[in-house]
């Protein structure tokens, strides 16, 4: 499906022009509007699970588990979700399902993929197994393992708390490994900042160790156990944060990698670096075993790689040994290019966007999330023998095209990484990096990219103008046209923030969240962080600048005021992550003199990890304005500046038809020429189209500082209704 425009001409209501403002501009009195629809059934595969001759499938966006055949590879049944899909097991006749985000759900199907049973879950359950008769649930943003029965889904034990989102698990003896995606430790810690997994002794029903991994280890994917339980592997990124990112040869930057676990000791044994010294493994994914293989899906190079286990394990062996002349110890493996030379079978996959790995009768069938099929490998030929298709995929539009840039390494150089190499999801990874632009030694945290369209400046010191800069300064290495930095651009305008955890199941906030909210207010929070960006745009001393423990390398400048929108989901904290968790940030900020006490700070702390789009229903995405020396800003007042354009985005589902104005004020709230444009948008946007007013607005030279605009959103039919809070713009 195509993008969508239609233009539609309005008048625009303009009120006289009263005493206070005489002399001043006026508004014009017509505009248009261009409407973007961006929606599409994409068919989106990203975990797959096999029992007996078939298998089942998640889309992640068609919010379906797809039955197929082994034999003829094709779709035998569907069974709908009605909310997106994030994983699928099959035991035996049965089939878990687990979907949702904040309304996390596991359902129980049988083989012909009926409704069984089902049960609340936490925050976007994406990973579970079976052991004996209980169904362990990885939730991601709760954090925690939920235990079932499998009979009929009854609680089946304790909640399990695992630590930061865990993402995939498996099972060795009465153990399960659970893989967690990123970091908990502070970005400055001197120990170093690693993901863990989490040792789970079924026996007890809790988390017996933490298993840090490489320093470096982030982006965790996918976990498996070899046939005999001996190892464990685990996919993900081994980011380089402590060198300046000057280059990218070599995985000066970011290399990618495999870590071994010995099972019967729980111990790190070494990472494995999948790269070659000039071409990297982007973004490992999927793993699995066959036999003495090792599976794993390059997801950013659209390729398998399988691996020997046994001749790996020799030659880490061998290291231990002293038998190896270029890597004298097994931590040194990490940091050895060619230590996988000879033992790397590579296969090319015909699709785009490799994801999770089943196996079965030395056959692999991956999940490709973008071309939305699965694709089979004969492991023995290392051939493409067949595709799984699930329907047909709808061509890629802007949003799409830029999701697929977002993940894929093909373009850049030397296929080192990704964006998502250190924006996963494009959100905030776990490093400081030492970039640049600033010179040499400032290590500045990894920001999430949420609204970083709307919020300029960007970067942590604010330091480049607008978003669509950063994107094209970022990529450099890569071969991009206008029109795919364009796609990338509107894929980052796309995401939209996850509800939080923090919330009730029903979206709403809780009674002490309500309670931290108004400390937000009477605290002043507020000032720098008003809704509904939560951000000011303005940059600020930061409160440790000039703590030595805290900020002992940093210049003494100001930082950009961060939003707070999903920052729940962006530790770790601050401008050098210094802080671990959100309410050291949160008593961090607060003003010297507060009396706040424990339990208020834990309240103001709920509230801040609440922040979100709750009845958001529209959103302003971006106002662009043109100076008469022709500079352009977005989201910011000029003097003598025309405004060019106002673009709205639909984020929330509601039946309410829109009525969008925008108002000049004086700095003492009396309305600048008495002036208003008034918009009224179509009735039938759906969730994620935009609106963009194309119009001339006049802004006074003799704007001072203090003066204002408001954008309101009311409901069209008589304005009562508020479908936005409104949006201040300071001059």
């Amino acid at each position: 499906m195509k993008n969508k425009k239609l233009k539609l001409k309005v008048l625009i209501t303009a009120l006289a022009v009263t005493g206070v403002a005489a002399g001043l501009a006026a508004y014009t009195l017509a505009s248009s509007v261009d409407y973007t629809s961006y929606d599409a059934p994409y068919i989106s595969p990203s975990d797959i699970s096999i029992a007996g001759d078939y298998a089942f499938v998640a889309d992640a966006t068609l919010d379906k588990v797809y039955k197929a055949s082994l034999a003829d590879q094709g779709v035998k049944g569907t069974w709908d979700a009605g909310r997106t899909v994030n994983g699928v097991v099959a035991n035996g006749t049965d089939v878990f399902a687990l979907s949702g985000e904040l309304d996390g759900t596991v359902t129980k199907l049988d083989a012909n993929l009926k409704k069984v049973a089902e049960a609340e879950a936490g925050h976007t359950p994406v990973a579970a197994v079976v052991k004996g008769d209980k169904l362990y649930v990885a939730n991601r943003f709760t954090n925690n393992v939920k235990v079932y029965n499998t009979s009929d889904l009854s609680k089946g034990g304790e909640d399990i708390e695992v630590g930061r989102e865990p993402m995939a698990m498996t099972v060795v003896g009465d153990k399960i490994y659970v893989a967690k995606h990123l970091s908990e430790d502070a970005a400055n810690d001197e120990d170093g900042t690693a993901a863990r997994v989490a040792v789970i002794d079924t026996t007890k029903n809790n988390a017996v160790t933490q298993i840090r991994l490489t320093n470096g280890s982030d982006g965790v994917k996918s976990i498996v156990a070899s046939e005999d339980g001996k190892y464990v592997y685990v996919s993900h990124v081994l980011a380089r944060y402590a060198y300046p990112t000057s280059q990218l040869d070599r995985g000066w930057v970011n290399t990618n990698a495999i870590s071994v676990i010995d099972a019967a000791a729980d111990k790190l044994i070494t990472s494995v670096l999948l790269d070659e010294v000039e071409l990297g493994a982007p973004n490992p994914w999927g793993l699995a075993i066959n036999g003495k293989q090792l599976v794993v899906s390059i997801s950013g190079s659209n390729q398998v790689f399988t691996i020997d286990t046994d001749q790996l394990m020799k030659r880490i062996e061998d290291v231990k040994a002293g038998k190896n002349e270029k890597v004298k110890t097994v931590e040194a493996i990490a940091d050895y290019l060619p230590f996988l030379d000879g033992l790397r079978n590579k296969i090319d996959l015909s699709g785009e966007g490799a994801r999770e790995i089943a196996v079965a009768d030395g056959k692999a069938y991956v999940c490709q999330y973008f071309t939305g099929d699965v694709e089979v490998l004969d492991l023995k030929t290392s051939a493409v023998t067949g595709t799984i298709s699930l329907g047909n995929q709808p061509e890629a539009n802007a949003v799409r095209t830029g999701e697929i840039l977002w993940f894929t390494a093909n373009n850049t150089y030397q296929k080192w990484e990704s964006c998502a190499s250190c924006h996963p999801e494009g959100r905030a990874g776990s490093f400081n990096w030492d970039e640049l632009g600033d010179g040499i030694g400032n290590d500045k945290s990894t920001k999430s990219l949420v609204y970083s369209h709307r919020t300029p400046p960007v970067l942590v010191t604010g330091c480049v103008d607008t978003a669509e800069q950063n994107v094209r300064g970022s990529v450099q290495s890569a071969d991009y046209t206008e029109e795919q930095l364009n796609c990338l651009d509107e894929y980052l305008k796309s995401m939209t923030p996850v509800q939080s955890p923090y919330l009730n199941r029903d979206g709403t906030l809780t009674k002490e969240a309500e309670e931290g909210k108004k400390l937000f207010e009477s605290e002043g929070c507020v000032t720098c962080h008003p809704a509904p960006l939560y951000t000011d745009m303005e940059k600020h001393a930061s409160a440790i600048i000039n703590d030595e423990e805290k900020n002992p390398t940093w210049e003494k400048s100001d930082m950009d005021t961060p939003t707070l929108i999903e920052v729940w989901r962006s530790g770790p904290y601050f401008f050098n992550g210094c802080f671990k968790t959100l309410r050291e940030a949160v008593e961090a900020s607060l003003k010297p003199d507060s009396k706040l006490t424990d339990e208020q700070i834990d309240n103001l702390t709920e509230f801040v990890a609440s922040i979100g789009n709750q009845n958001e229903y529209y959103g302003v995405e971006q106002v662009r304005s043109t100076s008469a020396d022709g500079t352009e800003k977005i989201n910011a007042l000029q003097q003598g500046s025309m405004i060019n354009s106002i673009t709205l985005k639909k984020q929330l589902d509601t039946t309410q038809q829109a009525k969008v104005t925008f108002t000049l004020y004086k700095k003492d709230g009396t309305k600048i020429g008495g002036s208003e444009m008034t918009e009224t948008l179509k009735a039938d946007m759906k969730v994620g189209d935009t609106a963009k007013i194309k119009t001339e607005i006049n802004v006074p030279d003799s704007l001072e500082k203090g003066d204002y605009a408001v954008i309101t959103i009311t409901d069209a039919a008589d304005g009562s209704a508020k479908l936005a809070t409104d949006l201040k713009l300071v001059y």
